[in-house]
């Protein structure tokens, strides 16, 4: 077990209000949540980061695209770490974030008997089924926190109204609101990454050398895993395209990414030898906004989830591609 951190309350009694992010422990989430909690501290507010103590370490050192200085200025709460499954099963995950609720509610109760905290009286009746659209085990989940949704004033979005004006719109209407707030926040993404552009990386040290916007950076996130023949498939394509690529080649993060061994992904034989100079297989983790950023990047491979989407937007330099495996 990890021991739990104590903290000095003493500063909060100058504020009226302490924010408290509990992330859900998958990589997309933590990442995100770190982001939003170093723009809302840069404002001189106490913002407390909660979570196991291995997902915390874990957000630290995968901080994409930000100013350790600012990630010092963050309360990071460590509670004790469970006995988690080596395993890419997220509903492990789901399983363990049940096991947080007792200390998480220790803690805010703690951090709240030391400031004025308010909350909107205005109840939540109804909730938007989301059935046929997610997993059992997220509905599940989902069921769960039910009980607890009645003392949320609104909801943060990580996105802006110049992308889904009409979408958060909508939502202000939808039944899942009950006029509670709706706040479109994001992109809450770092505005400039100039001093980490110098710094070593083997990626950023191979785009240096390509020219403007002819690399294909392809990634497929943290929750996605493909199978060998899915590989050895892509491998052949990006060979036979004759296309200069990154290709962040990585497994599917386990509940604990710092205990057991990755997966040894294989490629064909003497893949990575054909396409030398051409092609860079990236196995470990890779700065991917500073990648998109990148003059030399031109397209991006992915999964096509919201965080990467974002990320090229934002950083503006490649142009997405919709990929997908069968």
């Amino acid at each position: 077990m990890t021991q739990v951190e104590s903290h000095d309350f003493s500063k909060l009694k100058q504020h009226e209000v302490a924010i408290v992010m509990v992330p859900f422990p998958a990589q997309s989430h933590l990442n995100q949540l770190l982001q939003l909690s170093c723009l809302i501290s840069s404002y001189h507010l106490p913002v407390y980061y909660v979570g196991l103590a291995t997902h915390n370490h874990q957000a630290r050192i995968r901080a994409n695209a930000l100013n350790p200085s600012n990630i010092t200025k963050l309360h990071f709460h460590d509670l004790p770490n469970p006995e988690l499954v080596a395993s890419s099963n997220r509903a492990t995950v789901w399983d363990v974030s049940m096991l947080l609720r007792d200390p998480i509610a220790s803690f805010i109760r703690d951090v709240s008997s030391k400031i004025s905290v308010q909350h909107e009286e205005e109840l939540l009746k109804k909730l938007y089924s989301f059935e046929g659209v997610t997993t059992d085990e997220a509905m599940d989940l989902s069921d769960s926190q039910h009980p607890y949704m009645d003392i949320r004033s609104g909801d943060l979005h990580n996105t802006s109204k110049v992308i889904e004006s009409k979408y958060i719109d909508l939502m202000e209407q939808a039944e899942i609101s009950l006029n509670k707030k709706q706040w479109a926040i994001g992109p809450i993404l770092p505005r400039k990454l100039d001093y980490i552009s110098n710094r070593e990386n083997i990626c950023l040290d191979w785009l240096n050398k390509q020219p403007p916007r002819s690399v294909l950076y392809v990634s497929f996130g943290t929750i996605t895993s493909f199978s060998d023949r899915q590989i050895k498939e892509l491998a052949m394509g990006l060979e036979q395209s004759k296309q200069r690529f990154i290709w962040v080649l990585r497994d599917t993060d386990r509940g604990d990414i710092f205990k057991g061994e990755d997966r040894k992904v294989e490629l064909p034989e003497g893949f990575e030898e054909r396409v030398e100079g051409v092609g860079l297989v990236v196995r470990e983790w890779a700065p991917q906004p500073e990648i998109l950023a990148h003059s030399s990047t031109g397209g991006f491979m992915s999964h096509c989830d919201w965080n990467s989407l974002l990320r090229e937007y934002y950083y503006g330099s490649a142009y997405s591609c919709l990929a997908y495996a069968h």
